[in-house]
């Protein structure tokens, strides 16, 4: 029951957010359970489709000055951090969620803990654009 209010709330928010972006199809709720999919059976070949789709344009350009995504995707998910943004995102439906109409994202401040179960910590915020939602952190 808890999952389906969540549910009722991010679409909500989705509806506040379609007017300030130029919105397709795809809704983030979509995008994040592609994205869980694939962190699920991720390999270091396949990081580098994922690591390419799913970063803002802006991070990808400034991640290729500093070797590229050839040497970042098998660090992405030897390191954990793959496994780590997976955790996050399974988390994503217990966070407060912040829309900004002006810079065009939606980010989840995410506790230590909900009551009693262990979730990821931190902020993880998405950005729309070139036609589909990015990370942006």
């Amino acid at each position: 029951m808890r999952h389906v209010f969540h549910s009722i709330a991010i679409l909500a928010l989705f509806a506040n957010v379609m007017s300030a972006v130029e919105f397709t199809t795809k809704t983030l709720e979509t995008e994040i359970g592609v994205m869980k999919t694939k962190l699920e059976k991720i390999t270091a070949e396949s990081a580098k489709d994922f690591i390419t789709s799913y970063v803002d344009p802006d991070d990808l350009e400034k991640l290729k000055k500093d070797g590229g995504v050839e040497k970042i995707a098998p660090e992405f998910v030897s390191g954990g951090k793959a496994a780590e943004l997976l955790k996050v995102l399974k988390s994503i439906d217990l966070a407060k969620a912040v829309v900004d109409d002006k810079e065009k994202t939606i980010s989840f401040e995410l506790t230590k803990k909900d009551g009693e179960k262990e979730i990821a910590r931190g902020k993880i915020t998405f950005t729309f654009k070139k036609d589909s939602w990015r990370l942006k952190n």
